[in-house]
């Protein structure tokens, strides 16, 4: 009897990437940033991608603005469509600027099981939002960035995020301002 051919094993990766067809498992991978002048958000307009196979990160934000009010340079995404980034910030910068980068991985069909994204509002404590069962050892949870509602100087207001379970996502920050924090849930087969 001929025993079953090993996908892993001496070659690695080598018999799940013939699978599918020697090529990798990553459809795209797209880059750039949205600056936001005169209004709360702005579009960067991407190749098209599939939705349900495609990850946002956000890669951080950085401002032209010479006052600190986190209002203007804290900024969110989210995949809005096939084709569209979307960056928000609570106070438009004005005759400022916010800049926020991001990156979009498109996998090949068979890599995703499901993607879910959302916002959390969260004042000083922890936000949570319940989600289709995922299974947490095949699922990465992504902080899409903050909207801060605080108007001060003490702009030390941050979050954190965490899959607290298969069905719970959770914000957290520990200053009293309001935050609006984004997240997507993108869990593997």
């Amino acid at each position: 009897m001929r025993r079953p051919r090993n996908l892993l094993g001496p070659q690695g990766m080598g018999g799940l990437v013939s699978l599918w067809g020697a090529s990798s498992l990553i459809r795209s991978v797209q880059r750039g940033t949205i600056t936001i002048t005169g209004a709360t958000s702005a579009t960067a307009t991407i190749t098209a991608v599939d939705v349900a196979n495609t990850r946002l990160r956000w890669l951080g934000s950085r401002a032209s603005i010479t006052a600190v009010n986190g209002q203007q340079y804290f900024a969110n995404l989210v995949l809005t469509n096939s084709t569209t980034v979307t960056a928000t910030v609570v106070t438009s910068p004005g005759v400022n600027s916010c800049i926020v980068g991001y990156e979009i991985t498109e996998y090949m069909p068979g890599v995703v099981k499901s993607i879910q994204q959302g916002e959390l509002s969260v004042a000083g404590t922890t936000a949570t939002t319940t989600i289709t069962r995922v299974n947490v050892d095949k699922t990465e949870l992504s902080f899409n960035g903050f909207r801060d509602n605080d108007t001060s100087n003490n702009n030390g207001v941050f979050a954190t995020v965490a899959l607290t379970d298969g069905v719970t996502v959770s914000a957290t920050n520990v200053v009293g301002s309001t935050l609006y924090v984004t997240w997507q849930a993108v869990e593997f087969f």
